[in-house]
């Protein structure tokens, strides 16, 4: 019998695969000459120039949030975020800084979470100044009005009722308090207390503004098409002669959780299931176990190939939506299963997962199907480089946690480095039922 050898799907005389993904890495590797990173007067800068772009992104992150608020005393940093956009020194009122923003095609959104702030600016390469004076009139410059405060306090209170009343939304307030203790800083989202917004003044928001909008808080990351020296000019002219203040330190409290099962009731046509697990919280943002992870959570329900899937949906038509998620803070780590399922299927739909996850950890990894999703998932990373907001996301995150840049050629060569047997010395032994602490969310009928 004669073998036959298996055709060879070409690009550029090539088969595809593992030597494609090697040309797309040493091409990739140009980049590396293109990417800077400098800290000028405290704030962690990142340049990422780009030839053939027309546009530019400036991603702000600051080291600002709800974790750094004391007791129930907190939402002033998202009552601030509203006031941000209503005038600034050059710009006094909302009116003149839109109609600036708009004669040079600017945008700019902000958020605010737990232990972050976020601002992003995008502007076309051609308004390079005007862009960049916008960015500094935002970021050093705001009025924090105090004639917009009652206005934006009613705003937020409409967006507190619009959030809060979605069940699932409170659902999953219901699963924090569950998991970290009712009054712990992870529970907190970015929106606030609102009867604590309600008596917010001025006198708060401007000194919360002057305390945490200097440089020392900052990461920025300019993406898109400038010049690298003229960029770096800039950004020295725009930081240099900031002062910079002792900021507060993040204390962050151990977990308490509260218990293993938690059953609720509301306004809803399914029932919702969650089971998470705590895990270890990574070394490090990015290192090889906490890649591991992610792979292996990714094999077992990130995707439509993924363990769970198969065995709920593809196999028997159990649940329309089931996936796994994994998660990282600074004290811990979690893998979280969710999913959704008719109300007469929910004794059904526990079972499944406890017998599919019980299945998944007793079974070896398959070398064969981890190489396959490593690879899909280099693909996926090495894609999204393309679009100059992943770029700036990556980046910023990157600094903001770890002082230091990952391109998707570094976290390529550290997935190299995931074995089956590293995922299973990393998830599996977490992943016992008796371990998981599970919700339940179910029609009040």
């Amino acid at each position: 019998m004669v073998a036959r050898r298996r055709p060879c799907r070409r690009l550029d005389g090539q088969c595809l695969g593992n030597a494609v993904i090697a040309d797309i890495l040493n091409y990739n590797r140009l980049n590396l000459n293109r990417v800077k990173y400098s800290v000028v007067n405290g704030a962690k800068v990142a340049y990422y120039p780009m030839e053939g772009v027309r546009s530019i992104v400036v991603k702000v992150m600051l080291k600002a949030g709800s974790w750094y608020e004391s007791g129930q005393n907190w939402g002033n940093f998202h009552l601030m975020e509203h006031l941000l956009f209503q005038g600034t020194e050059r710009f006094p009122s909302k009116e003149k800084l839109d109609v600036f923003r708009y004669e040079h095609g600017i945008t700019v959104d902000a958020s605010t979470g737990g232990e972050s702030m976020m601002v992003v600016f995008k502007f076309p390469a051609v308004e390079l100044t005007a862009g960049m004076e916008f960015v500094e009139q935002f970021l050093f410059h705001n009025l924090i009005k105090v004639d917009r405060l009652e206005n934006e306090i009613k705003v937020i209170s409409q967006e507190y009722s619009d959030k809060w009343s979605r069940p699932l939304v409170r659902f999953e307030r219901a699963l924090s308090e569950q998991l970290y203790g009712k009054e712990h800083l992870f529970t907190r989202d970015g929106m606030g207390n609102i009867e604590f917004i309600k008596k917010s003044n001025s006198e708060q928001l401007r000194n919360l503004y002057k305390q945490f909008f200097q440089p020392r808080s900052m990461v920025i990351t300019l993406v898109g098409g400038f010049e690298q020296t003229v960029m770096e000019k800039t950004m020295i002219s725009l930081l240099e002669s900031r002062v910079n203040s002792e900021m507060p330190g993040l204390v962050l409290p151990a977990i308490n959780p509260t218990s293993r099962e938690l059953w609720l009731k509301d306004k809803v046509d399914q029932t919702y299931l969650s089971w998470q697990w705590v895990l270890p919280a990574p070394e490090a943002y990015i290192s090889v176990r906490r890649l591991a992870i992610g792979l292996g959570n990714f094999m077992l329900g990130g995707s439509s190939n993924s363990f769970l899937f198969q065995k709920l949906r593809s196999q028997n038509g159990l649940v329309y939506h089931v996936s796994s998620s994994y998660t990282s803070y600074p004290l811990l780590s979690l893998i979280t299963i969710s999913l959704s399922v008719r109300s007469e299927l929910k004794v059904k739909a526990i079972e499944a997962v406890r017998s599919a996850v019980e299945a998944y950890r007793s079974t070896k990894v398959d070398d064969g199907q981890l190489q396959r999703n490593k690879k899909h998932i280099d693909y996926q990373l090495l894609m999204s480089f393309d679009s100059i907001g992943v770029i700036a996301d990556s980046l910023t995150k990157d600094l903001f946690y770890e002082d230091k840049i990952y391109l998707p050629e570094d976290k390529i060569e550290i997935r190299k480095k995931i074995t089956p047997e590293l995922i299973e010395e990393s998830m599996f032994a977490y992943l016992k039922m008796s371990d998981a602490y599970m919700g339940v969310l179910e029609p009040i009928s």
